[in-house]
């Protein structure tokens, strides 16, 4: 099973997950205490800052972040936005 496999089939099990929107700006997870939450990308763009640094920018469908935080129970080490 190639990589592209292995995601499809995990973001299968995301089907049924309430989908929520963002407007553009808004932040989703800040840098700092945990929130408890991870993301799946289903579209659009999203920026990662440290502090006031724009770290990256994630285009991909699919894309997770937040995960690490919600796994760890450690503090979220970037705002995503």
């Amino acid at each position: 099973m190639d990589v592209g496999d292995s995601l499809r089939s995990i973001l299968s099990y995301c089907d049924e997950l309430p989908e929520q929107r963002f407007v553009a700006g808004e932040v989703l997870l800040p840098e700092g205490p945990s929130t408890n939450r991870m993301y799946i990308l289903a579209g659009g763009d999203i920026e990662v800052l440290r502090g006031d640094t724009v770290v990256a920018e994630i285009h991909d469908s699919g894309a997770v972040f937040g995960e690490m935080s919600a796994f760890l129970g450690a503090d979220h080490t970037a705002t995503v936005r």
